[in-house]
């Protein structure tokens, strides 16, 4: 495989886990477990979305496997992975202790 096809290969495919590891930084840092979920789902998919339509509209070398419809890929599949993001950070914020909590 080329690296110009391997570059075409993650514009396509790499949106989505982009996203979720963005996402999930941010939620990471959230105080409480309903905004870390909503971070981590909300982004997740909104990232993806953006990222996608960057990838459909800045082709790499003029070649590429998308044909201007990546981003409804991404919009369909990015809460299959926002969804259990979401709900792993919500559980990680439930479990931390705030500083003054600690024994």
């Amino acid at each position: 495989m080329d690296p110009v096809q391997l570059l075409s290969l993650i514009c396509l495919y790499g949106p989505t886990p982009l996203a979720g590891v963005l996402a999930g930084m941010q939620a990471m840092q959230c105080k409480s477990p309903w905004q870390a979920f909503l971070v981590g789902v909300v982004g997740t998919v909104a990232l993806a979305v953006v990222f996608a339509v960057a990838a459909d509209y800045l082709p790499i070398f003029g070649f590429g496997y998308a044909n201007g419809y990546v981003w409804q890929m991404h919009l369909i599949y990015s809460p299959i992975l926002g969804l259990p993001l979401g709900a792993f950070c919500a559980y990680q914020a439930h479990q931390r202790q705030a500083p003054d909590q600690v024994t």
